[in-house]
């Protein structure tokens, strides 16, 4: 459930909250009622019909809830809030601190480290721990953001091609006049080309230098600056999710992985699909020296990589020269990625309730760091089930 809109009051405003219900009881003389045994009642009252909502509906599905029904569990929220407001004034109780002291007695009732569940994930998370030693990471997003206003001339845009041609197929053979996002859009390397064949595209990404070129490059397109755990963006609203093998690999843990695929699973209609595609047509290498010119500037581009506890280790060095102005750029930059295996990826979009339905090829690397396989494509699908 989600609300982008402000609340009226916020935590630190709770005893404007309570002065505005005292108000609010005393216009209209129901004071009389508001005993603790008739408060204590409405309480459960109100929680059996906040409970009415969910009764008979699947986890997943008391997750997801349409628009109208999300608004009338949220008032059913509020009533049993409201009343439990007035109960602890009634009774002189500061419910605040209550809380707190509860919370303090439950931390020594149930110690962290002797939760099962932590003791669990201990021994059977697939997480792998980084070698602090061997690199210190900087900010993921930084060098994204540094070189962003290169991006176009970096890609190789025929690369595209075959993507844009597989989505284009895929879509029209699936779906009528569907609602698609692209998380990852980068500056629209994807989406614009969509767009342009009369596609209903949104585009997201978390590096706001991108989404700041993809606007200027087209104005018609709905570009959305956000993280992909947290997508500001309405329940069963899209009919097609999809993105690149590369943003799938700098979300470089389970939890963020799988909260990206909750997020997914949240804005897809039932039956909508995730698509994950990559054209590696062209051998993508993750440790080479590349160069690029045109008349306006020169980019050399040195990536050093290598391989701890499972995750790639990227050294950038990009020397930018603007030949207009003839000034020179350095950037340097440690990244992390993952290459997640198809069996890790089907496993946790299992988790967030998104099933595999076909897949083609893998992503793998040689001991060069070059894919080797043509194209990576898994196709997931929403159920309810």
């Amino acid at each position: 459930m989600e609300d982008n809109s402000k609340p009226l009051h916020s935590s630190k405003d709770l005893s404007i909250l309570i002065e505005e219900l005292r108000l609010f009881r005393d216009n209209r003389g129901w004071k009389t009622n508001h005993n603790p045994k008739n408060l204590a009642v409405s309480v459960v009252i109100e929680a059996s019909e906040l409970l009415e909502h969910f009764q008979w509906k699947s986890e997943k599905e008391s997750r997801y809830l349409s628009q109208s029904e999300e608004n009338k569990v949220i008032e059913e929220m509020a009533d049993v809030f409201i009343y439990l407001l007035y109960l602890s004034e009634e009774l002189n109780v500061d419910l605040v601190s209550a809380a707190f002291n509860k919370m303090n007695k439950n931390s020594l009732r149930y110690p962290a480290e002797n939760s099962s569940y932590k003791l669990k994930n201990k021994q059977t998370s697939s997480i792998n721990k980084i070698d602090e030693k061997s690199i210190i990471p900087t900010n993921q997003l930084s060098i994204y953001n540094e070189y962003s206003e290169y991006f176009d001339s970096l890609i190789e845009y025929s690369d595209s091609e075959n993507e844009i041609k597989f989505l284009k197929e895929f879509i029209q053979t699936n779906f009528v006049k569907p609602k698609i996002l692209e998380c990852g859009c980068t500056t629209g390397r994807l989406t614009i080309p969509l767009f342009l064949n009369d596609f209903n595209v949104t585009g997201l990404d978390s590096i706001e230098s991108m989404i700041i070129l993809a606007k200027e490059k087209n104005s018609g397109i709905h570009f959305i600056l956000a993280d992909f755990s947290s997508i500001p963006l309405n329940n069963e609203s899209f009919d097609v999710v999809f993105c690149g093998q590369g943003t799938i690999n700098r979300l470089i843990n389970e939890k963020n992985l799988v909260g990206f695929f909750d997020e997914v699973f949240r804005i897809l209609k039932t039956n909508g699909k995730l698509i994950i595609i990559e054209d590696c047509k062209t051998q993508r290498k993750f440790d080479y020296n590349k160069s690029f010119e045109n008349e306006f500037i020169q980019i050399n581009i040195k990536i050093s990589s290598k391989i701890n506890s499972g995750l790639i280790l990227k050294n950038y060095n990009y020397l930018i020269q603007d030949k207009k102005s003839n000034k020179s750029k350095n950037i340097q930059e440690n990244t992390i990625e993952k290459i997640w295996g198809l069996k890790e990826i089907q496993s946790l979009l299992e988790l967030s309730g998104l099933e595999i339905e076909k897949t083609f090829g893998e992503f793998v690397l040689n001991k060069s760091f070059e894919s080797k396989n043509e194209n990576l494509i898994i196709i997931a699908k929403k159920t309810l089930n």
